[in-house]
């Protein structure tokens, strides 16, 4: 079971950042990694981590717009 999972987000983020200061290009830690600044409403940080994914993996970048939005909402109505 990851920390995710349990909701201990900071030993997770502590987690994907060991991961990506070694592969910074992994795409999955990205993408992990950006759901844990989002579930601690870091939302700066989730969306730059969802952009380099993007720039790694163009097919995703259509949901970008989408994810954005999202974050704006929710750090503008915290």
């Amino acid at each position: 079971m990851t920390y995710s999972k349990l909701e201990d987000y900071k030993k997770s983020l502590k987690d994907y950042n060991i991961v990506l200061n070694h592969e910074p290009e992994y795409v999955a830690a990205l993408i992990n990694r950006r759901f844990v600044y989002f579930s601690l409403k870091d939302y700066e940080k989730a969306i730059k981590d969802w952009k380099k994914v993007c720039v790694l993996e163009p097919e995703l970048e259509f949901s970008l717009r989408d994810y954005i939005a999202e974050a704006r909402y929710l750090y503008w109505n915290k």
